[in-house]
């Protein structure tokens, strides 16, 4: 059969054709029966990860991530901005348990632990918060299981009922107040907020 050039020609600007594979009794793929096991288990895999995670997400108090991050600048005449904080925004908290030795503690553990938060202005106190359970504060359902699971039986600060040193007011709904240094700060003060953890020996054996 003569070849018909103007019909090559034509066909080497086809961009349109059709592609040609092989294929095993009309199937473009060899199937076989393990296969379709491990597919079959696949598929249930994927459908149980994806109710899992949808009753996490959906289901109180529900799957987040929280990742956060302050820049604090200084200003151009060198004082610092004064952070005020609120328990949201910060979190220090305690714990007492027995240690590994024979000796053990006689009493409630408060005879030998107190932990304090101290706000200090210019490095002087000027108030102080005492620890209650966290479990008192923050709801169940209202955390993720995480954090619950962290803070059980922990100690927090109780922003609720600080005291004021000097005249013993009880200072409610408290911020913690944070500021570096300078001399350029308003009225050249300074804050910052820190916990204390004071311990007495009183162990019997």
């Amino acid at each position: 059969m003569p070849k018909d050039s103007n019909s090559d020609f034509l066909k080497d600007f086809d961009k349109f054709g059709q592609p040609v594979s092989l294929t095993y009794k009309n199937n473009p793929s060899y199937n076989t029966p393990i296969g379709g096991v491990f597919t079959m288990m696949s598929f249930f895999l994927f459908m149980t990860w994806l109710a899992m995670e949808t009753i996490d997400v959906y289901m109180p108090p529900g799957k987040h991530a929280v990742s956060t991050a302050d820049v604090v600048t200084q200003g151009l005449n060198g004082d610092w901005p004064l952070q005020d904080m609120n328990p949201d925004k910060f979190f220090v908290s305690y714990r007492v348990h027995s240690g590994i030795y024979n000796t053990t503690a006689t009493g409630s553990e408060d005879q030998y632990f107190s932990g304090l938060w101290v706000q200090r202005e210019n490095g002087i106190p000027i108030s102080y918060y005492p620890p209650i359970l966290c479990d008192n504060i923050y709801d169940k359902d209202d955390v993720s299981r995480m954090f619950w699971n962290d803070i059980t039986g922990m100690y927090c600060p109780d922003m609720n009922n600080g005291g004021v040193l000097g005249n013993g007011t009880v200072a409610k709904n408290a911020t913690a107040l944070v500021q570096n240094f300078s001399n350029a700060n308003p009225g050249n003060k300074s804050y910052d907020f820190f916990f204390v953890l004071d311990t007495c020996i009183h162990l019997s054996t």
